[in-house]
């Protein structure tokens, strides 16, 4: 990962450029609902971008770069995690036109290094980047070159559709690819249908670790259901590492019919090993208790598909019901004490 801070030659092409942005004053006319695409001719990957501003309180625009953005954005718009949940789920670069107050102290120090002055509400431009499982922060100098090979052909769009919206089509959505001449870089429309990319799911492989680490025959069968959730705590981690401070991801194993707690640890969030979560937290409550419940009952689709073939490999039941009261209970009290 590129953690190099940006130049002061990049903060002022990206400035100027995000000004432009904000001079069309796009959010006028498009509303969030509105989704594009802009691939970056840096590093080929696409941009989807939301123009935020028309039935909000501030304006800016929400750029999710390639297939982890996309996924986080389609997940958003599903309210697969629910809304408290999904901004610890966000992955994005938000440019924020806001008031001084709200921005860090890095974003004024580069405004200031710059000769830059801004006045009045909502004037005031920032740049964050939310990661899953972070707490905000500041962009790096390979999101801030990302950001300058597309803004410009993003406010080119969004002049577009100014003129007619033109952006969706048959369910598909506008976006603009780059087709190289030469030096040159020009663009071409194309219109992709937006749909979560495929993914590998399997963290472990469940015949190799029933057939060699754990033994099911030496397993007590049981009548019990266990309930599996994994949630963020609010509280944040002092521990820094180059993107930031993050919020630790907490993952408890309950045995409902005995109504006590199996398994808690605390993971530090990636996406990429999200599906690894739910099966740390079923194996080890597995070799805890010497025994195999009758049913597992988690919280998401996510925790489903990491655990299923676990669960067929010993001939035990999953479920995802609508709600389970005694998880909503035990993290509604476990997140009121982290609060206080």
């Amino acid at each position: 990962m590129n953690t190099l801070s940006p130049s002061m030659e990049d903060w002022r092409k990206l400035f100027k450029l995000a000004l432009e942005f904000k001079s069309i004053k796009s959010w006028e006319w498009m509303e969030d609902t509105v989704i594009f695409g802009v691939q970056s001719p840096k590093t080929g990957e696409t941009c989807y971008c939301v123009v935020l501003g028309k039935e909000r309180s501030f304006a800016g625009l929400a750029i999710y770069i390639g297939d982890n953005g996309l996924m986080s954005l389609l997940d958003m718009l599903e309210l697969k995690h629910g809304e408290e949940e999904q901004f610890y789920h966000n992955d994005l670069i938000m440019i924020h036109f806001t008031d001084r107050k709200y921005l860090a102290k890095d974003e004024l120090d580069i405004i200031k290094k710059l000769g830059l002055k801004f006045r009045g509400s909502n004037n005031w431009v920032s740049f964050r980047r939310y990661l899953p499982g972070y707490y905000p922060c500041s962009i790096n100098k390979e999101e801030a070159e990302l950001l300058v090979s597309i803004l410009k052909e993003v406010t080119n769009v969004c002049l577009r559709f100014k003129e007619g919206p033109g952006l969706i089509a048959d369910n598909k959505n506008l976006v603009r690819v780059v087709k190289e001449k030469g030096k040159n870089v020009l663009w071409e429309d194309t219109w992709v249908e937006l749909d979560y990319p495929e993914e590998m799911v399997s963290a472990y492989d469940p015949e190799k670790i029933f057939g060699e680490a754990i033994n099911p025959f030496a397993l007590e069968r049981t009548s019990d259901e266990w309930a599996i959730d994994l949630f963020f705590a609010p509280t944040l981690i002092d521990e820094e590492d180059e993107r930031g401070t993050y919020f630790p991801y907490i993952g408890i194993v309950w045995n409902i019919r005995d109504n006590t707690g199996i398994g808690l640890q605390t993971f530090k969030y990636s996406r990429e090993e999200r599906f690894k979560y739910p099966q740390e937290l079923f194996l080890n409550a597995v070799e805890s208790t010497k025994s195999l419940p009758k049913t597992i009952l988690v919280r998401e689709e996510d925790s489903y598909e990491a655990l299923i073939d676990f669960t067929r490999q010993v001939g035990i039941g999953i479920e995802v019901p609508e709600n389970i009261e005694i998880l909503d209970s035990l993290r509604d009290l476990f997140l009121e004490h982290l609060r206080y």
